[in-house]
This record gives C-alpha cells, sequence and structure tokens, in this order.
C-alpha cells in the first residue's frame, strides 16, 4: 500500500508516498540523490490503465407524484397571492433504507420576490433526518437553473428540480449538485425524476404552507449626493428629479 499524507501534515512522509495539496495530487520521492514531489499525472503513464471518467450515479429514489401535485398546487397559490416564487426542500433518513421510504417535505421560513426567494429551516429535524433536495418555482417563464440558483445549490449536494410556468403548461428542469459539480439532468425526462404515477385524487398543499411566506417589501430610501454609494454609481441608473434637486430616490428590496 501506497502511504498517502496531506499537505499540512507534520508526519514524516515515507521515501515513495502520494502528497495531497490544494493544488493537486504528487508522487514524493526521496532516495539517495534526491528528494522530489511530480504530479501524479505524470507519473501514471507506464501503468496500462483505463482512464477514469468523471461521473456522478444518483441513488436517491424517485420523488412521488404526490409531493410533486402539492408543490404545483403550492406554487400556483403562492404565485397568485404574490405573483412570487415558492420553494420545499426534501429529507431522507439516512438510518432507513432509501428504497422503503419516501421523501418528506420540509416548508421552510420564506421570503419571496418575483425573481427571489430568502428562507430559513425554522423546523427541527428528525433523528436521522438529513436534506437531499429542493423544488422550487419559475411561476411565469420556463424552467432552468439560473445564476441565482446555482449559487444557492453549488454547495447544497443533492436533486434540485425547478417547476416552470406555473399556470400554464408546466415543464421541469433537474439538476444534481455533488461536491460543488452541478450535473445537469435536463437530456432526462420527466419520469427518470418524478414518478408519473398520480394520486387517485388531486392533491392540495396543507394550508400551514402559505403561513410559512411572507413577501419582500420595497423600501424607498433617499441616498444624497455627497454619500459615497459607490455600488449605486456603478450598477443602478439614477432616478433623479425634474427640478434638478441634488438627490437620488432608491428602491431597495429588503428582506425581513
Amino acid at each position: 500500500m501506497i502511504p498517502v499524507y496531506f499537505s499540512n501534515s507534520d508526519n514524516k512522509k515515507e521515501n515513495f508516498s502520494i502528497v495531497i495539496g490544494s493544488n493537486g495530487a504528487f508522487v514524493h520521492y526521496n532516495n539517495n540523490m534526491y528528494i522530489t514531489n511530480r504530479p501524479l499525472k505524470n507519473q501514471l503513464n507506464w501503468l496500462d490503465l483505463p482512464e477514469v471518467k468523471e461521473s456522478a450515479e444518483i441513488k436517491l429514489p424517485k420523488i412521488n407524484y404526490s409531493v410533486y401535485q402539492q408543490f404545483v398546487d403550492f406554487a400556483q397559490k403562492v404565485y397568485k397571492q404574490y405573483k412570487a416564487e415558492a420553494v420545499i426542500l426534501l429529507t431522507l433518513n439516512r438510518d432507513i433504507p432509501f428504497k422503503d421510504q419516501s421523501y418528506k417535505i420540509r416548508v421552510p421560513k420564506q421570503t419571496v420576490s418575483s425573481s427571489a426567494i430568502k428562507y430559513d429551516i425554522d423546523e427541527e429535524f428528525e433523528k436521522g433526518e438529513f436534506l437531499v433536495g429542493s423544488i422550487h418555482s419559475h411561476p411565469a417563464f420556463n424552467a432552468f437553473q439560473s445564476s441565482t440558483d446555482k449559487n444557492d445549490e453549488i454547495n447544497f449536494d443533492g436533486l434540485h428540480i425547478t417547476v416552470g410556468n406555473v399556470e400554464g403548461k408546466l415543464d421541469v428542469h433537474g439538476r444534481f449538485c455533488c461536491m460543488s459539480e452541478v450535473y445537469d439532468l435536463q437530456e432526462k425526462s420527466m419520469d427518470k425524476l418524478i414518478s408519473t404515477v398520480p394520486p387517485f385524487e388531486k392533491l392540495s398543499c396543507p394550508n400551514d404552507w402559505l403561513g410559512k411566506v411572507s413577501e419582500a417589501t420595497i423600501v424607498t430610501k433617499d441616498i444624497r449626493a455627497s454619500d459615497k454609494v459607490y455600488f449605486f454609481d456603478l450598477f443602478l441608473a439614477p432616478f433623479k428629479s425634474q427640478n434638478n434637486i441634488n438627490s437620488t430616490t432608491l428602491f431597495v428590496l429588503e428582506f425581513k
């Protein structure tokens, strides 16, 4: 066996070993003539081995159609009341085989707007329960992973689904996030992600789900010319009054 060390290890490295640092893996040689660290990939050419391809295999079960249906109803109600997006979180229990359980829905406390959601998990999880994914809506346009979605999901390992056009012809986009990599599942049909067997009757979301939703408020602030608001000059167009008063009104989306 070849010993493996991290680069910050204080242990004395054996004469032939592998050292892992932030810039990759290296083969460490120490003999009578020299001590060297060489990139591991450059030292494996002589081995007659097949290449290892980067991959990620999803071991999570399909999402029950009843979960999907309840979310669609929730997203439609949120859009009707707030003209905004909505989100639910999915959990499983790591102590029970996945094949023997269904996803549990956690509805976080969420502040919503037409293009953003801020949410906080305000419930205690059961023993063994852990987050494995999310479903959120793009109420008035197609499903895809926006740049905001990517930032939200990049460090959230699991299955993430966007449901688009909640008031029209529904479409779905899925991706799997694993170790800060995003694997697009768009080419896979909906039945690969969600069970296509609907329940006997249409399901509505529980009434208490809507109690978790509040609307982001618009706050008007007056910015004087003397204020050093550099981000405003760089990114936002000023709304100046017609009488050339040396001030600007800025509308700020504030989450409470």
